[in-house]
């Protein structure tokens, strides 16, 4: 359990730093075809580490340097209710690295009290209801849902 919840935590401020660095959904395709899949696919999640190095050196080392590969590695000795210290200094110190670096990159402006009344989001739908003639914002915008719900009316 230990195993995947340190392995989870590794993988998920991995995304959510890689996230922070989109400025539009449509730019998320481009990160999976291009991050996460080789990821995935340069990792022992479906072969394991000897077997690289007998098919090609170059995939073995790419493997060994891959993060998602020691939390695969991680998880799967913890099965056999044993520890591989390489495995878990590395996810543990990507951990902290994609920790801090999404904490540094995290726009508050885009997360989830945006859309708080007075947040920018807020301010920028307002503004966008008034530029319509004959539209008028009303009401707290608490969710983007709210806006047409009660917000613009003629």
């Amino acid at each position: 359990l230990p195993a995947l919840i340190l392995s989870g935590l590794m993988l998920g401020s991995l995304g959510i730093l890689i996230s922070s660095g989109i400025k539009q959904l449509e730019n998320f395709a481009g990160v999976m075809n291009f991050v996460i899949f080789p990821m995935f696919f340069a990792s022992t999640a479906l072969y394991p580490l000897w077997r690289m190095r007998e098919s090609s050196t170059l995939l073995h080392d790419i493997c060994a340097i891959n993060p998602f590969t020691h939390a695969v590695e991680l998880i799967r000795f913890a099965l056999y209710l044993e520890v591989n210290w390489l495995s878990l200094g590395v996810v543990a110190g990507c951990l902290a690295v994609f920790f801090l670096g999404a904490v540094a990159m995290y726009d508050p402006a885009r997360g989830p009290g945006a859309l708080r009344p007075g947040g920018e989001a807020d301010l920028i739908i307002r503004r966008t209801a008034s530029a319509v003639p004959g539209v008028q914002a009303q009401g707290d915008i608490g969710t983007l849902g709210s806006v047409v719900a009660e917000g613009c009316k003629p």
